[in-house]
Parts: structure tokens; sequence; C-alpha cells
């Protein structure tokens, strides 16, 4: 009687001690799990503030560059009624389309649906003879009891290693974690005070160009002005030149033909000038005979009967050398003219009447060439007038157009340090919008990690629920119970993160409504938290004896911490996803704990 009481003592010592380390247990898993939603709420208001101040500074950003896409709206009004009308016929199009495609779908969804409801009947036929050969195993796995203490005790060790390690690997990951957000935040300001100098190096680059812009067009106006001076010089020269040539033409038509009466006006003039001042020898009247002879060609002039001689006379008393005095012999025209003999009073009357007629005919020639000198400089002068209106007119269109050019060279480079400025301030918010888009894309793969890691986890501890399952063919319906339990603290706490993810992601998606990716992340949480809702159910089920154990290996082998993408694959997924995405509103399924159920983590 005594070895029986002690034994039944020890049994109840036994199940009070793993009572009292299941209700120790689950106390350090809730504690636990309060303090990990403490973590994520404060890591929630965290990212919501940061999101926040985030999308302020976009919009003080947008607001800044509004003006500059105003300038660009105007330029895509024309392309957007271009593209309407592109719109309107691929969404006809589109339409019909779909109307095929989901015809298509929906009879395709039919014979899916038939095709698994014939599986599930098999399927449950399967769970049926597998219940039948549960319960014949349950009376050997009750035997297997006392083999299995001294595994439990290797297993227990084996467990406090890896929970030691776990949590050594945590704690290096956080300060690795830590000191990667130092160096990075290091980083970021050193590549910003580059920007600014490089910024600082560009704006005193332009500043020199302007300067070397101002220097050129001062050199450019100062040529110009020197160019204006030598032509107005030059003009001066031209004009002197044309009225000496204009007085020489009006000469030659003058007197080109009567070369008598030219040789006489300059004999009376030489003749003039020796009254007046008898030492002057008027150097200016005379002309060489070869250029006499050029000019005038030699044309005989009346003959002049003087006794038995002809004579061709020009002109009286000329000094040698100056003219030509021309007297030929009556020899020449002896065959035409007769000799005539007159008297000496004869001779002295005739003399005295072509002197006469030589003074009136010099005379005349004298007013005839005042009035034709005075008509010339009238045409001269009236030439001249009508020559200085026409360059002041044209210097005043040369003023014009230089005051034109010089506007519209102003008007360019305004323009172009505008664009040139424009380009700048662009390809600078490109930079800050890039640098941006990193860090956030930075912290997104951090918290995408945080999701991820309980999945990891939870793989980890289901690999070591089958070396317990494999270890022995029987295993105790108490060490079983156990390891599910832990098992199902595990997937809950991986759920309870992907249902937060999927809150947390839903929230950004109704504050940035345009952004796939997001949605593409709300299908991918929602299948894994659908995944973690199906193994809690079927551990549930088995607890309840509903199921069985390889239904629930069956849904784990399925689960992957990778069904999580990261941030290089959701980008790749938004350029090729469809648009009709953006109208996705599904939500997981929500697991509510039962009260039976008791759940533990090791």
């Amino acid at each position: 009687m005594g070895p029986g009481l002690s034994k039944e003592r020890k049994e109840e010592l036994d199940a009070e001690y793993e009572r009292n380390l299941r209700d120790d247990q689950q106390n350090e898993e809730r504690n636990r799990l309060d303090q990990i939603r403490k973590i994520m709420k404060e890591r929630q208001a965290e990212f919501e503030d940061g999101m926040k101040k985030k999308e302020n500074d976009l919009l003080s950003e947008a607001e800044k560059n509004l003006e500059l896409i105003q300038d660009a709206l105007g330029d895509l009004e024309d392309l957007k009624v271009q593209n309407q009308q592109k719109l309107e016929n691929w969404k006809s199009n589109f339409d019909e389309r779909g109307k095929q495609m989901k015809q298509e779908l929906r009879e395709e969804g039919d014979r899916e649906i038939e095709k698994r409801q014939n599986d599930l009947k098999n399927y449950m036929e399967k769970l049926e003879k597998l219940q039948e050969e549960l319960n014949e195993k349950r009376g050997a796995l009750l035997k297997s009891m006392e083999e299995q203490n001294e595994f439990k005790e290797k297993l227990q060790k084996e467990h406090e290693e890896f929970t030691v390690n776990s949590v050594k690997d945590h704690q290096e990951r956080l300060s690795k974690g830590k000191y990667e957000l130092f160096n990075f935040q290091k980083s970021a300001k050193e590549d910003m005070k580059k920007l600014q100098e490089k910024e600082q190096a560009k704006q005193s680059e332009m500043m020199d160009e302007k300067k070397k812009q101002s220097a050129y067009q001062l050199s450019t106006n100062f040529q110009m002005l020197e160019a204006i001076k030598r032509d107005e010089k030059n003009v001066d020269f031209k004009s002197e030149c044309d009225s000496i040539r204009m007085f020489y033409n009006r000469f030659k038509r003058s007197y080109g033909n009567d070369e008598q009466a030219i040789r006489k006006m300059i004999c009376e003039m030489e003749r003039n000038e020796k009254k007046i001042n008898p030492k002057s020898t008027t150097p200016w009247l005379f002309l060489e005979s070869s250029v006499i002879k050029q000019i005038y060609p030699k044309t005989p002039d009346k003959p002049e009967i003087e006794n038995s001689f002809i004579r061709f006379s020009d002109f009286a008393n000329l000094p040698c050398g100056s003219q030509e005095v021309v007297e030929h012999s009556t020899s020449e025209f002896s065959a035409e003219f007769p000799k005539i003999y007159i008297s000496t009073t004869q001779f002295e009357e005739q003399k005295r009447n072509i002197e006469i007629q030589s003074q009136c005919k010099i005379s005349q020639m004298k007013l005839e060439s005042a009035e034709s000198l005075e008509k010339s400089d009238m045409e001269f002068r009236e030439k001249l007038a009508k020559d200085e209106e026409e360059s002041e007119k044209e210097l005043r269109e040369l003023d014009r157009e230089i005051e034109e050019f010089e506007r519209e060279t102003k008007r360019m480079k305004e323009e172009n340090d505008l664009e040139i400025r424009k380009m700048n301030m662009a390809f600078f918010q490109c930079l800050l919008i890039q640098k941006k888009w990193e860090m956030d894309e930075k912290e997104f793969s951090k918290f995408l990690d945080s999701i991820r890691e309980p999945i990891s986890r939870l793989k980890i501890r289901y690999s070591l629920f089958e070396k317990v399952t494999k270890a022995q063919e029987r295993v105790e319906r108490d060490v079983l119970k156990r390891e599910l339990t832990s098992l199902h603290g595990s997937t809950y706490h991986a759920y309870q993160s992907v249902y937060e993810g999927w809150e947390n992601v839903k929230k950004l998606s109704e504050t940035f409504s345009e952004r796939i990716f997001l949605f593409i992340l709300l299908k991918t949480l929602i299948n894994v938290s659908d995944k973690l809702f199906n193994i809690l159910c079927s551990i549930d089920n088995f607890m309840n004896q509903k199921e069985s154990l390889e239904n629930i290996k069956e849904k784990l082998s399925t689960l992957d911490a990778m069904d999580i993408p990261q941030t290089w694959k959701l980008r790749e997924q938004s350029e090729i996803e469809p648009s009709d995405t953006l109208n996705f509103a599904q939500s997981p399924r929500f697991y509510e704990i039962s009260s039976n159920v008791k759940i533990t983590e090791v």
C-alpha cells in the first residue's frame, strides 16, 4: 500500500508541477504579447508620425513645384485631348475584351468549384479513415510515455539552448540595426553637405558666366561705335570725291564739244589775272597739251585770211610749254582756198571786228558758265541734302535695329537664365525626392522584415516539432499537446504580426490611394494571414479531435517567410500589375482564441 501511495503522490506532484509550469509559461506569454503589442503600437505611432511629417514635407515641396507644374499643364492639355480619344477607343475595346474574359473566367471557375468539391469529398473520406487509425494508435501511444521521459528532458535542454541563442541573436540584430541607422544618418548629412557645396559652385559658375556675357556685350557695343565713327569719316571723304566728280562731269558736258571756247576762256582768264597781278603765272589755269589732246581731240577752226597765208590760230601770246599754238601753212589747204590779197586798213578793221566778236563770245560764255555753275551748285546742294536725309534715315534705321537686337538679346538671355534656374531647381528637387525615397524604402523594408521575422521563427518551431514527432513513432498525448500548444502560440504570434501589418498598410492605402504597390502588399498579407488562420483552426480542431496531425503538417509546409515580398519585388510587380488592383477591398479572416485553448511558446 505504501509504494502505491508514493507513486500516486509522485504523479500528483508531477501533474501539479506541469500545471504550475504551464501557468507560468502562459503568464510569461501574456506579458510578452503585451510587450509586443505595446512595442508595435509605439512603432505604429512613430511610423504614422513619420509619414505625416513626410506628407507635410511633400506638400510643401509640391507647393513650391506647383508653379513649374502649372507651366507644364498648359502643354499637357493638348496632349490630354489627343489621349482622351485614344483612351475612349481603348476603353471600348477593353470593355468588350473584359466581358469575354469574365465569361471565360466564370465558366472556368464553375469547373474548378466542381473539381474541388469532388476533391473535398474524397479528402473527407480519407480523414475518416485516418480518424479510425488514430483511435487504434492511442493505446500504443500511451504505452510509449515512459520511453519518452528521457527524450523529453533532452528536448527540454535543446529548447532552452535554442531560446538563449535566439535571444542573443535578436539582441545582436538590434545593436547592428542601431549602428547601421547611425551610419546612414551620418552619410546622409555628408551627402547633404556635398549637395550644398555643388549648388554653391554652380551659382558661382553662373555669376562668372554672367560677367563674361556682360563684358562681351560691352566690347561689341564699343566696336560698333568705333565702326559708326569710321563710317562717318568715310562719308565726308566720299562726299568730297562725289562733288569733284560731279563738277568734272558737268564741265565735260558743257564744253566737251567746243574746244575753241575753252581755250579762249582760259586765255581771257590768264589776261585778266596778269592785269590784276602781273607777277602771277596762274599755273592752275595752264593745261598740258598732252592732257588737252586726250580730253578733246583737235579739230581745225575756220581759216583767217591774211595776205598770202591761211593761219589757224587758237590762242595768241600764250606761254611756251603751257598750251599749244597751232599754226598751219597754207600748203595744207592750198587746194581748197584760193589766195586773197587785202589792204592793211581792211585787215585792221577785220581784226577789230574779230576781237569785238571774241569779247562778246567770251562774256556770253562767262554768263553761261556762271549760270551753269550756279545751277550745278543748286543741284549739288539739293543732292547733298537728299543724301544727308537718306544717311540720317539709314542711321535711324540702324539705331532701331541695334536697339531691337539688344532687346531681343536681353530677352533671350533672361529666358535662358530662367530656364537654367528651373532646370537646376528641378534637378535638385529630383535628388531630394530620390534621397527621401531611398530612406523611406529602407524604413519600409525594416517594417516588412518585422512582419517576416515571426513567420521565420514559426518555421523554426515547426522544424523542432517535426523532430519530436519523427524521433519516436508513438508520442505521448501530453507531450504532443504541449508541443502543439507551443506551436499554436508561435502561429498566433505570427498571425498577429501579419494582421497588424495589414491594418497599417490598409491605413496607408486609404491615404495614398494611387500607390499600386500598397494594394499588391495588401493582397499578399491577406493570403499569408488566411494561411495562418487555417493553421490555427487546424490545431484547434486537432485539440478537439476533429482533424489529423498530417493536415496540420501539410498546411504548415505551404507557409514560407518569403511570401512577404521585398521592396524590389514590389517595385517590379507594380510595373506589370493591372490598374484594377487599385479597387481591391478585401479583408483577412479574424481569429478569436477559444476558451479551451491555452497558448504557450517556448
